[in-house]
Formats: C-alpha cells, sequence, structure tokens
C-alpha cells in the first residue's frame, strides 16, 4: 500500500485572490506615502515622515502576507503535490511585483529626500 501524502493541497485559485488583494492594499499605501512626499513642506516635514514610515510598515506587513502564501504554494510543490495553475495565479505574481517594485522605488525616493533638508 502506498504511503498516504498528508499534505493540504493549497486552493491556488483563492490564493491568487487573496495576493491580489493584499497586494492592491499595500501599493494603495504605497501610493499614498508618494502623494504624502510630493505635498511636503518644510513645516510639515517630520509629521509626513512619521506617517510616511508608519504606511510603509504596514505595507511591508501586507507583502509579507504575500510571500507566506506564496511559500504555501511552493511547499506543496516541493512535498510533490501537483497544484493547478490559473492565469489568474500569473496575474497575482504580477500585482505583487510590480507593488514591491514600487515599494523598492519609494525607499530610494524617501533616502534621496531625506538627504535634502
Amino acid at each position: 500500500m502506498a504511503k498516504e501524502n498528508k499534505t493540504k493541497k493549497v486552493d491556488v485559485q483563492n490564493v491568487a485572490f487573496e495576493i491580489v488583494s493584499l497586494a492592491g492594499d499595500a501599493r494603495s499605501l504605497y501610493l499614498e506615502c508618494l502623494n504624502s512626499l510630493k505635498e511636503t513642506t518644510a513645516k510639515n516635514r517630520a509629521a509626513v515622515m512619521k506617517t510616511v514610515k508608519s504606511k510603509m510598515k504596514e505595507a511591508e506587513d501586507l507583502i509579507t502576507d504575500c510571500h507566506i502564501k506564496q511559500t504555501d504554494i511552493l511547499q506543496g510543490e516541493s512535498q510533490g503535490k501537483k497544484q493547478d495553475f490559473f492565469y489568474l495565479m500569473v496575474h497575482a505574481q504580477d500585482h505583487l511585483m510590480t507593488t514591491i517594485l514600487l515599494k523598492e522605488l519609494l525607499e530610494s525616493f524617501i533616502d534621496l529626500y531625506e538627504r535634502v533638508k
């Protein structure tokens, strides 16, 4: 009798929807940060930077949740569980990667912004 693989199969379609949602929320937060930086004045600079860093932390937590969901899929595959693959997952990965790129650009903008005082 073959040994039963007790690894739970991940519902890739639901995970893809979750990644789109989480990455979309993170993207919105990053864009809010970018807009806040554009509207900063000498008087409100410290308050804006505090808010921006708080929103960036919140967005990073959402991105971490996305990575956890990706890891579940990857672990299932590495344990021999064939996962259903949907175009929706490609779309989700696209959302996540463009959000990560936005994060990296925003971090560079903040670094430059903090240098010019």
